[in-house]
């Protein structure tokens, strides 16, 4: 009878056992897989990040062919940039200086994949009626935006420029992000 009930509880507790074995065997490799996908990330960003800072396009355009989010990369960086900016600025011109910098920046970002984007439509006069059209639009709008605000319209101006150029390129980015990636809805495939 003492054998019996010691082999029923063996046989209870067995699988209870294994249970809570399995549990955290699976819990410890997936925290590892979890960990070294983690490591994997970190390292990936920091490499695009020095790749971005070396302009080193040729490993962002590979990076982005296979699903890396490109424009939302550059909208950290910039505007961590400006934010920094903004904290150490003491006057509505320094604040306006900050967001013309940051203007700068997405500008040239701007520049460099409209170039790109007019490599890949077949309606190069569209693509350039259209983009201009944006940019008399943009000035426009902004240089309207803060005319009647007295001494902070030049910092809504340069805030509504730095705005518009980063929503433009952020447009233009994720157009090119499709001709580079596999899937693309509206891109033909050979």
């Amino acid at each position: 009878m003492v054998v019996n009930q010691k082999t029923s509880e063996c046989a209870v507790t067995a699988p209870r056992l294994i249970q809570q074995c399995l549990k955290i065997t699976v819990g410890l490799t997936l925290s590892f897989w979890i960990s070294s996908a983690s490591m994997a990330d970190d390292f990936a960003e920091k490499e695009l990040a020095a790749a971005w800072q070396n302009r080193d396009m040729q490993t962002i355009n590979a990076a982005r062919a296979i699903g890396w989010n490109f424009g939302a990369f550059l909208k950290g960086t910039i505007q961590e940039n400006r934010e920094a900016c903004h904290s150490e600025a003491i006057s509505t011109l320094d604040m306006s200086n900050c967001e013309n910098t940051a203007a700068e920046n997405w500008d040239k970002v701007l520049n460099s994949e409209y170039q790109f984007l007019m490599t890949q439509v077949e309606d190069k006069e569209g693509l350039r009626e259209l983009q201009r059209a944006w940019i008399k639009y943009r000035d426009l709008k902004c240089s309207w935006t803060g005319h009647w605000l007295g001494s902070a319209g030049r910092l809504a101006a340069a805030s509504c420029f730095q705005q518009m150029t980063l929503q433009r390129t952020l447009e233009i980015i994720s157009l090119n992000s499709c001709f580079m990636e596999e899937g693309c809805l509206w891109k033909q495939h050979s």
